[in-house]
C-alpha cells in the first residue's frame, strides 16, 4: 500500500507537498537531533483504519 502523487482524483493521493504536521515534525527532528543520526524511526499510530482488528504496516523511506 502506498500513496500516489499524480492523480488528484485517485485513491491515496498524497498531494503536492508535505502536510503541515509532517513539515512541523521534520523541523522538530532537524532542530532536536544531532546530525550524527543517519536514520530516524517515526511511528505514526492511527485508529479506525480498515476492518476491526486488522494490522497494517506501512513503511516509507525518505
Amino acid at each position: 500500500m502506498t500513496g500516489q502523487f499524480t492523480d488528484p482524483s485517485g485513491v491515496y493521493y498524497g498531494g503536492t507537498e508535505d502536510a503541515d504536521s509532517t513539515k512541523l515534525l521534520k523541523q522538530v527532528y532537524q532542530d532536536a537531533l544531532d546530525s550524527d543520526y543517519s536514520n530516524i524511526v517515526h511511528i505514526d499510530l492511527h485508529t479506525g483504519y480498515g476492518p476491526r482488528g486488522q494490522r497494517l504496516l506501512i513503511i516509507r523511506s525518505y
